[in-house]
């Protein structure tokens, strides 16, 4: 089951309030619904990172509809300098709270 996760499971050891969740799927199924504080970033867009989300330690959890993109969003990522991702999966499997 797909939930968000609190700062003791990212393995982080910075205790947040926020969720940095990160919907990389497109800006017309995020308005379907999505995770509650979970910021929409389209696959597509992701080269926007740096200025979305400048800190590169910032703990960020990548979800999307099957888990395929959000797989290649945290290559990604990793990949520009992120050092703390984790790959949610997909929405699909989430059994919580949805904003729409």
């Amino acid at each position: 089951m797909l939930s968000p996760p609190n700062s003791t499971q990212s393995g982080s050891s910075a205790a947040s309030d926020v969720y940095n969740g990160q919907d990389v799927r497109t800006r017309g199924e995020y308005a379907q619904g999505h995770i509650p504080k979970s910021r929409n970033l389209p696959l597509q867009e992701l080269h926007k990172a740096p200025s979305a989300i400048p800190g590169r330690d910032t703990p960020l959890f990548v979800y999307c509809l099957s888990g395929a993109r959000s797989r290649q969003a945290v290559s990604q990522l990793q990949e520009m300098g992120y050092t703390d991702v984790t790959n949610l999966g997909g929405i699909q499997k989430y059994q919580g709270k949805v904003v729409r």
